[in-house]
């Protein structure tokens, strides 16, 4: 079954179980990176609050390599809606999600490459940090425990709000600095925390590299705006900062002969080959200098 095949069954099935009570329609969504998704919507006329956008391309992946059949895709989808209908916390905070007093709490930054988004940065409320963007996203609680949904704050929200964009980025530094809980890990315990049994204790224990990345590892590398808060462990101490992904960044000991070139090399390697690419953050390393506590392009 062909992808466009694949959208047709599921529109015809979803239109039948739902015996037409529901508007079911795609969307395609632009994605960080330039990356862009078909969103299934599932809208019933009596449900004005909530309309949760279903993404198919990971189930079309799945139904095709055979990890699930199409009765259980649309499963998925009918069980991920009934969900979304049922979280009266969602629906909360989505009916408020235009009156700041009751966004501010739930707003933090995020972090993403400007050159690949420039078409998404159109729309969206944003600063520069060094070559990167700052954005700004309202965090769903999504059920599980430190995981969510996150709306981009758009400018056409931000104008509703009534506030300054200096007042919308404090909040969110607030937010990042009192509520995300910075987390610098050894890369030893950040890969035996995934369980990496398998890779050599030598090639993983280095003690001159760490993870740094939030408590859900979920648009962690946002903590870069937040380094001058290390904590007395890395006190003065310099670091090469490995941008790896959206998710965390990678901090190596700065050393002399340590060759910025050769760091580089490997993140676009990893870029290229690794990560998908609505993950990835830069193509280049940085530097913090601990005794400014500040980050910087690394020349």
């Amino acid at each position: 079954m062909s992808y466009a095949e694949f959208k047709e069954a599921l529109m015809a099935e979803l239109e039948d179980f739902y015996n037409r009570d529901a508007k079911i329609f795609f969307k395609e969504v632009l994605k960080t990176n330039g990356v862009k998704l078909d969103g299934l919507n599932i809208v019933f006329d009596q449900d004005v609050r909530v309309n949760p956008v279903i993404y198919v391309n990971d189930l079309f992946e799945k139904y095709s390599n055979g990890e699930m059949t199409f009765d259980e895709v649309v499963g998925r989808i009918v069980e991920t809606r009934e969900r979304s209908g049922a979280n009266t916390e969602i629906h909360d905070l989505v009916s408020n999600i235009m009156v700041w007093d009751q966004m501010s709490e739930s707003v933090f930054p995020l972090l993403i490459n400007s050159d690949a988004n420039k078409e998404l940065l159109k729309d969206l409320v944003s600063r520069e940090f060094l070559d990167l963007s700052v954005i700004y996203a309202i965090r769903i609680p999504s059920g599980a425990q430190d995981t969510w949904a996150s709306v981009k704050i758009t400018k056409g929200m931000f104008e509703g709000y009534g506030i300054s964009e200096d007042e919308l980025h404090e909040q969110a530094m607030i937010n990042l600095r009192d509520k995300d809980s910075l987390q610098v890990h050894s890369m030893y315990e950040t890969l035996m925390k995934l369980n990496c049994v398998d890779i050599p204790i030598p090639e993983i224990s280095n003690p001159n590299m760490y993870v740094l990345s939030n408590r859900s590892c979920n648009h962690g590398a946002s903590q870069l705006l937040n380094m001058s808060r290390l904590g007395e462990e890395y006190e003065g101490r310099s670091f090469y900062v490995i941008p790896s992904s959206i998710h965390e960044a990678i901090l190596v000991d700065y050393q002399e002969n340590i060759d910025p070139e050769e760091l580089n090399a490997m993140i676009r390697d990893v870029n290229d080959t690794v990560l998908d690419t609505a993950e990835v953050l830069s193509d280049h390393v940085y530097f913090y200098d601990g005794v400014c506590k500040e980050i910087r392009m690394c020349a």
